[in-house]
């Protein structure tokens, strides 16, 4: 959680875990990646190595331009990040709970996928084909609705389109 998400203790669970799969939700910049406190947790010059070998999804701002490449470098099995910022709508009645929000949850849906395939074992490549998948299929819907909130379609649009895939 969140509160775990300290320099440190994620650069210590990465070195002892032996895991495959890394997700990674936080604020960020193009070479790097920030946690609680909006500490930095990993960095085109700290922790790469770290992800050798592993999946790698991060939602954050801008972390696929410089992180995403420093980490391939580094040996990371695949990546997926955004190049741009990840941006999406809220209301503000449901702040603490994005997945419940009407404007937030299309956009965070589309984003998630990604993790929902890696965790159900799909390669990088594949997750990132289910989620610009489920992308169009929420734009379609939107697109084809009759409601007030077709205003999320620019949202769902620029994150479909910054979302980026190395592998």
């Amino acid at each position: 959680g969140g509160h775990k998400a300290s320099e440190v203790k994620f650069q210590s669970y990465l070195s002892k875990q032996p895991i495959s799969i890394v997700i990674i939700n936080g604020h960020g910049g193009p070479s790097e990646v920030a946690g609680k406190n909006n500490e930095i947790i990993l960095s085109t010059t700290n922790g790469c190595d770290l992800l050798k070998g592993k999946k790698v999804f991060i939602r954050a701002c801008d972390a696929g331009t410089a992180l995403g490449p420093a980490l391939m470098k580094a040996g990371a099995q695949g990546f997926i990040g955004y190049s741009q910022p990840f941006i999406f709508a809220r209301d503000p009645d449901s702040l603490h709970t994005p997945l419940t929000d009407e404007y937030a949850a299309p956009v965070l849906e589309c984003s998630n996928q990604v993790g929902i395939s890696l965790i159900k074992g799909k390669n990088i490549y594949e997750a990132q084909q289910e989620s610009l998948s489920k992308y169009r299929e929420t734009i379609d819907k939107f697109s084809n609705s009759k409601t007030a909130h077709t205003f999320i379609l620019p949202f769902l649009l620029w994150n479909m389109s910054c979302q980026i895939c190395y592998c």
